[in-house]
């Protein structure tokens, strides 16, 4: 597997942890704010889970077809989608 795949797959591996860490703190608050918008964070939480969980079984069941431009692509998207969901886990995590 080429370096920078498995990079990507470390860094979003890191990802769906810290949406998991925010699904938790999102349903934690629907308990107690009942509104529309925590409900619209927890589903936000769980597609974008389900997003890095279906990347990382692409990274490890299709590794030997990426070619050399893809592979930097998928990095550099992976460490964009770490960023923005780690700038929201902050921000949640000093909210909560």
């Amino acid at each position: 597997m080429h370096e920078f795949l498995q990079l990507s797959f470390v860094f979003e591996a890191v990802t769906a942890l810290a949406l998991l860490v925010l699904l938790y703190i999102y349903l934690r608050n629907i308990k107690k704010i009942k509104c529309h918008f925590t409900i619209g964070l927890v589903v936000f939480a769980a597609l974008l889970f389900l997003n890095s969980v279906g990347t990382l079984y692409t990274h490890s069941c299709m590794a030997a077809a990426y070619q050399s431009e893809l592979v930097t692509y998928e990095m550099v998207t992976a460490v964009l989608k770490l960023a923005a969901i780690g700038a929201l886990l902050y921000i949640t995590w000093k909210g909560s």
